[in-house]
Formats: structure tokens, sequence, C-alpha cells
């Protein structure tokens, strides 16, 4: 995640200083999280084809497992940031709001959220088959999530 956060504000500054930064990483991480739980069983499973389906319940576990996996990880950039605090602040320019993550209300109001989740999934298959890189997938979702929230704030 650090690298995608780094790329991104290599390439889109304004995305990372972005009042909707943090929701938008926040759905990344989870997805990517959820994507990794869903990879890994597909290949304990043995599974041979990418086209094969997980079963519902084999489903609701990788959910269960990218859940606590997530919420770990965003409680550990609460309290330390992605970088570090000062870094977070002095070079990407990404404020300590993580804890307003914590009330749902905040984030049910937000369109396009799912969609940060969605590609976080897709990025975190595509990396655990080393076909494809993290970050690009990060910047197109944060993209297109602050581009469906115009003149929305996170707070």
């Amino acid at each position: 995640m650090r690298h995608a956060v780094a790329d991104c504000a290599d390439r889109h500054e304004a995305l990372t200083q972005h009042a909707l930064f943090h929701p938008g990483f926040a759905g990344f991480v989870l997805g990517f999280a959820i994507g990794l739980a869903q990879a890994q069983r597909h290949k304990h499973l043995g599974f041979r084809s990418p086209l094969a389906k997980l079963s519902r319940r084999q489903l609701e576990l990788a959910d269960e497992w990218g859940v606590q996996v997530a919420t770990y990880y965003l409680a550990v950039v609460d309290s330390d940031g992605i970088f570090g605090k000062e870094a977070d602040a002095d070079l990407y320019g990404i404020g300590d709001r993580w804890r307003l993550l914590g009330d749902e209300r905040r984030l049910d109001a937000f369109e396009r959220l799912k969609d940060c989740v969605d590609a976080g999934k897709a990025a975190a298959r595509g990396w655990f088959d080393e076909a494809e890189d993290v970050p690009p997938r990060f910047l197109d979702a944060l993209g297109a999530f602050v581009a469906a929230n115009p003149d929305r704030v996170f707070g």
C-alpha cells in the first residue's frame, strides 16, 4: 500500500491531499485484503483455472478474513500513519483523519465507495498472480471516487 500511495502522489499529488483520500484508501485496502484472501483460498484449493469459482461459504470466509486484516492494517495506520504521521503530512499532505473511518454513517453517503473495494479486490488478485502492479489500480480507483463525489469532503 505504501508503494501505491507514493506512486499516486508522484503521478497525481492532489489525490493524496484530497479530502476524500481517507475513505478511498480504506475502501481499496479493504478490497485488497479480501482479494488476497480469495486468491490465496483459490490457490490453496488447487484450482488451476482462474475461472474456477469459490463456494459461497469460501467467499464468506475470505470476506471475514479480509475484513480482519484490513481492520488491523487501518488500526496500525491510525496509530502510526502510512509512512509515519509526520511524513504523511509533510511529504504527501495526508492528514490524520483515520479515526473518522470508524463511523460508518460518515461513509454511507459516498457514491462509488464500493467501486474502490472492487478495484482493491481486482488489484489483489492480479498482484497475487504476479501479473499486475497495484499503484495504477489504486490511482484509477481513487481518481474515479473523487470524480464521482465532486465538492464533497470527509469529516
